[in-house]
This record gives C-alpha cells, sequence and structure tokens, in this order.
C-alpha cells in the first residue's frame, strides 16, 4: 500500500499525518530533555549553595567549639573528640540502640554520674554556649544534664525541673549572685530532646529542640568555677538524671538560632540513620 499525500498550489507534495505526527513527538521529546537538563541545572546550583552554606556554617562553628563529647565509646572512659578535655571518671552505663547517634550513657538516677576536669577554656565567664541530647525515663525532681559546679559558686548548669515542665540554666557569678534563667516548657519521658543554652552577657537564651524558647537580658559574668564538668549530675551528690545523655559540646560564644537549628537537625538526621525515629 503506498502513502496518499497532497499536493500544494505549486504542486509541491505536502507531509503525512504520520509525518507531522511523528515531528511534533521528537519537538516534545526534545524540549523535555531540555526542561529535564535546566532543571538538573538549577538542583545542582541549589545544592551546591546548601554545600557552600553548610561548609561555611560548620566552620564558624569549629572555630568556636572548646570541647565536643560524642560518647560513643563502648568501653574505657569517653574522649573529647574536639580538644583535651577527657573524662577523668564515668560510673554511667555506655547503651547502644537507643541513643541519638551510635552510643551514649545511660545514667541511673541515683548515683551515676561522669566528669571532666577543670581548664581555662572550660570556663567561658561572659560568653559561652552549652547543648546536649537527653532522654529521661522519668520526670521526678530536679535532674541536671551538665554542670560546673562545686567548689564555689556554679559556673553553669542546664536543669530539667518539676515534672518536666521546666527548664533551668546558667550559673551565679563570683559573688554569688544571680546569673540564670528558669522558663517554662515542656519535656516529654521517653523521648530524645536537644537542650541548649548561650550566654553574651547581654541575653541569656535557653533552646528546645531546634527552637528559642526564653529570652531575657542579662549583664552579669559567669563565675570561673575550678570544678569540673558532670553530666547527670550537679554537684555530685544530688539531681542524678534518669536516662540517657548524648553529644555534650561547650562553646566560647553565643551561637544563633540558625547554628543551634543545624546542630539539632544533624542529630535527627544521625536518629533517622539509624531507624530509631
Amino acid at each position: 500500500m503506498q502513502k496518499r499525500t497532497t499536493a500544494g498550489p505549486d504542486g509541491r507534495k505536502g507531509f503525512t499525518l504520520l509525518e507531522i505526527l511523528v515531528v511534533v513527538t521528537i519537538i516534545g521529546i526534545l524540549a523535555g530533555l531540555i526542561v529535564v537538563s535546566m532543571s538538573s541545572a538549577r538542583e545542582a546550583a541549589r545544592i551546591s549553595k546548601l554545600k557552600t552554606f553548610s561548609s561555611s556554617l560548620r566552620s564558624s562553628l569549629l572555630a568556636s567549639l572548646v570541647s565536643e563529647w560524642r560518647l560513643d565509646e563502648a568501653s574505657g572512659l569517653p574522649q573529647d573528640s574536639w580538644g583535651s578535655n577527657h573524662f577523668i571518671s564515668n560510673t554511667a552505663v555506655s547503651a547502644g540502640s537507643e541513643c541519638v547517634d551510635r552510643n551514649c550513657l545511660r545514667y541511673d538516677g541515683a548515683s551515676y554520674q561522669s566528669s571532666v576536669g577543670d581548664s581555662e577554656n572550660l570556663r567561658p565567664g561572659e560568653e559561652i554556649t552549652v547543648e546536649s541530647w537527653f532522654n529521661l525515663n522519668n520526670l521526678t525532681g530536679t535532674q541536671t544534664i551538665v554542670s560546673k559546679d562545686n567548689p564555689g559558686p556554679t559556673n553553669y548548669w542546664m536543669d530539667v525541673r518539676g515534672t518536666g515542665t521546666q527548664i533551668c540554666v546558667g550559673g551565679y557569678t563570683s559573688a554569688s549572685g544571680i546569673c540564670y534563667s528558669c522558663a517554662s516548657m515542656a519535656v516529654s519521658a521517653g523521648q530524645w530532646h536537644h537542650l541548649a543554652f548561650s550566654y553574651n552577657r547581654q541575653k541569656m537564651k535557653i533552646f528546645l529542640d531546634g527552637a528559642e524558647r526564653s529570652s531575657i537580658d542579662l549583664s552579669c559574668v559567669l563565675n570561673a568555677s575550678a570544678a569540673p564538668v558532670r553530666f547527670g549530675t550537679r554537684n555530685g551528690a544530688g539531681s542524678f538524671i534518669n536516662g540517657y545523655i548524648d553529644t555534650v559540646r561547650i562553646y566560647n560564644k553565643a551561637l544563633s538560632l540558625s547554628e543551634i537549628k543545624g546542630n539539632y537537625f544533624a542529630g535527627l538526621a544521625d536518629k533517622l540513620s539509624g531507624s530509631d525515629i
């Protein structure tokens, strides 16, 4: 069977319907490839910008990071993965699948505690950020996540108080003056939370789960206590935590909300990758 074509006024043959459809299809495919290519280029550019921003943010954080305890050790004393402020004692138990990232420490609410020896860079009095992940088994009494207390007035601490309805952070001045903040906010037992506080001698802020939850005006100087940094207790004799602590960091500057959020979401990513949430 021969294909039928029609001739135009000048006698030249025209295109068949099939040929026209083939051409339209080819044009559509080419147009689609161009759109996909442009979309891919835009996505690649966006990812590149995000990586550049993330790298810049991380560089800024690392420049002010004093110590980082990831608490990943399955045995032995946990180490400072960034500086040289290593654990000098620990009675908490290493845990695995319950943690935010790899391993963490489990505390019994009665006597388990950890301590890091004092050093000058662990007592920034005028500008500081402390952050940690924690998961409480119950919400009974005051439970201290991190502290630098005794001897002398407290340098700083982070407490969960009441029945998980109040967070208190900060410490005292060398003359035992108030240099802390307490704010109402709820935490849940059996759930991981990210807690941080920042201070720059103008504002003391509390961040919970990546959100700024409190900000007050303060102009005091935190006491430069020679006490060890303790995890899971206020002073080694009380306010014991019943639950888990993971990834504690101390900075010598007041981190911004975006920096706190970055660390919070990084922790969530670690938790998700372990398929625990």
